[in-house]
C-alpha cells in the first residue's frame, strides 16, 4: 500500500513536470517566432518535453504494476483494482528507548524455534525414562503393590519377573540409542532456537540503524529540494529577463523534478523501514503496532 501510494504520487509529479517542460517549450518556441530566441533553445526546451512524456509512461507502467501486486497480495484478482490514499502519512516518530528484549518472543519464527525445544526436551526426557523397568511401588491406600512384593520375595521365581525387569535393560542398546537420537534432536532444536534469536536482534539491529540513517537523509533531501525550488523559480524569472540560457533553465527544472522525486521515495522507504522494524519486532513498541494503524488506514480508504 505505502509503494502503491508513493507510485501514484510519481505520476503526479511526473504530470505535473511534463506540464511545466511543455510550457516552457510553448514559451521558447513563442520567443524564436519572435526572434528573440535560437532555434536551438526550441530543440532543446522540446527534448526535455518529450523526455518527460517518456518518463510519465515509465511511471503510469509502475504504478498500474504497483496495484497489481496489491491486488496479489490482497487475495485478489490482479485486476489493478486496489486504490492508494491521497498521499504517504507522514514520516514516523523516533523509536522509544529502552525497548524489553521479550518483544521478540511475539515473531512467529521464534516462538516456533521455542514450541521446537520444548518439545524435543520433552522427548528427550521420554526417552531417558524408557529405559527403566516400569514397577509400581504403592497400591492403593499406599500399600505396596503385588508387583512389588513378588520381586522381593525370595521364594518368587527370579526367571518370572526378570524378563519384564530386564527387557528395558538389555535390549541390544535400542533404548539407549534412542536417548541418544533424542539428546542430538535437542541439541539441534537448541542451536536453531538460538540461530532464530540472533536472526531477530539482526534485523531489529539493521531496522534501527536504517532507522536514524534514513530520518538524517530523508532532512538533507527535503532541504535540497527546496533549494532546487527556489533555483528552478530563479531561472525561470532570469531566462524571460534575458539574463540566463536555456540550458540554465532547463537544468534546474530537471533537478527540481528529480530532488521532488526523490523525496517521494526517501519518505516510502522511512514508512517500510518502520514496518520492517515492526515485523522483526513481533508487532508494534506497545503491543500496538504502527505498521497495523497504516493497514488500518488504508481499508479505510475510499
Amino acid at each position: 500500500w505505502v509503494a502503491l501510494t508513493e507510485a501514484q504520487q510519481q505520476v503526479s509529479l511526473a504530470e505535473r513536470n511534463l506540464q511545466t517542460y511543455h510550457t516552457t517549450a510553448s514559451e521558447v518556441r513563442a520567443r524564436y517566432e519572435r526572434g528573440i530566441r535560437s532555434p536551438l533553445d526550441v530543440r532543446l526546451a522540446l527534448a526535455n518535453e518529450a523526455s518527460a512524456r517518456a518518463a510519465l509512461a515509465d511511471r503510469r507502467t509502475a504504478l498500474e504494476r504497483a496495484r497489481r501486486q496489491l491486488d496479489i497480495l490482497r487475495g485478489l484478482h490482479p485486476r489493478g483494482g486496489s486504490s492508494p490514499a491521497a498521499a504517504l502519512p507522514e514520516a514516523p516518530g523516533e523509536v522509544p528507548a529502552g525497548l524489553p528484549s521479550e518483544l521478540l518472543t511475539r515473531r512467529p519464527d521464534v516462538a516456533q524455534a521455542e514450541r521446537r525445544l520444548a518439545a524435543a526436551q520433552s522427548r528427550t526426557k521420554q526417552a531417558r525414562a524408557a529405559r527403566f523397568p516400569r514397577l509400581a511401588l504403592t497400591g492403593s491406600g499406599g500399600t505396596t503393590t503385588a508387583e512389588l512384593s513378588d520381586l522381593l520375595n525370595q521364594d518368587f521365581s527370579v526367571w518370572s519377573i526378570g524378563a519384564n525387569v530386564a527387557a528395558p535393560i538389555l535390549d541390544g542398546g535400542r533404548r539407549r540409542a534412542s536417548v541418544r537420537q533424542a539428546e542430538a534432536r535437542a541439541r539441534e532444536a537448541q542451536a536453531l532456537y538460538g540461530a532464530a534469536i540472533l536472526n531477530a536482534f539482526r534485523e531489529v539491529e539493521n531496522g534501527l540503524a536504517a532507522e536514524a540513517l534514513q530520518r538524517e537523509r530523508e532532512a538533507q533531501v527535503v532541504q535540497a529540494w527546496d533549494h532546487a525550488r527556489a533555483a528552478a523559480v530563479l531561472a525561470e524569472d532570469r531566462y524571460r529577463s534575458g539574463l540566463e540560457d536555456i540550458i540554465t533553465l532547463l537544468e534546474s527544472q530537471r533537478r527540481s523534478a528529480e530532488a521532488e522525486s526523490l523525496a517521494l521515495a526517501v519518505r516510502r522507504q522511512r514508512l517500510e523501514n518502520r514496518i520492517h522494524l515492526h515485523l522483526a519486532l513481533g508487532g508494534g513498541f506497545n503491543r500496538k503496532s504502527e505498521a497495523a494503524s497504516l493497514i488500518h488506514k488504508q481499508e479505510q480508504t475510499p
